[in-house]
């Protein structure tokens, strides 16, 4: 098991104790020069963000979702759709569950 640390954005994340394949993975990718011919990379991203709802009761006048500016349905993640996105990646990333909506709801 092996500790993954980077910034992204301004922000520090850090996974310990991450499956051999995910650190490779992380490796790969972040050791890759950008292809910029056709861009394509060799690996899997080593993170994902999901945002499992698009809903919000707030209507903050700096968020797209407040103001309904966003080009996509409102409504929550599917289990179906969750499970299949968990299934496909958790052997090469970690997750973060976060989205522009308000995330306490």
């Amino acid at each position: 098991m092996q500790p993954i640390k980077l910034v992204h954005d301004g922000i520090q994340y850090s996974r310990d104790n991450v499956s051999e394949e995910k650190y490779q993975n992380f490796v790969l990718i972040t050791n890759e020069a950008l292809n910029t011919r056709d861009f394509t990379v060799s690996g899997f991203p080593f993170m994902l963000q999901v945002e499992p709802t698009s809903l919000c009761n707030l209507s903050c006048i700096l968020c797209p979702t407040g103001r309904r500016e966003l080009n996509r349905p409102y409504r929550h993640m599917r289990l179906n759709e969750f499970r299949s996105l968990i299934d496909d990646m958790e052997r090469y990333c970690s997750f973060s569950f976060f989205g522009i909506v308000e995330n306490h709801l």
